[in-house]
């Protein structure tokens, strides 16, 4: 992977949807080094709200499909 300037500074917690074998929902925690999961994770906007309140810093580009 090239060197980039993305980084999570805090912890993003989600929630994972229950299914049918489990009762409550599970939840996903995004930390440092997982730069790569949260940008497939979630859309632009949802990146651009992150970046404006402090949760990450640096150029993203969502790759969500």
């Amino acid at each position: 992977m090239a060197k980039d300037n993305r980084e999570i500074v805090r912890g993003i917690r989600v929630l994972l949807p229950a299914s049918e074998d489990r009762k409550l929902p599970k939840s996903q925690t995004f930390s440092s080094g997982m730069e790569d999961e949260l940008a497939a994770a979630f859309s632009q906007t949802k990146l651009n709200e992150m970046l404006k309140r402090g949760d990450i810093t640096g150029n993203w580009k969502s790759t969500k499909k």
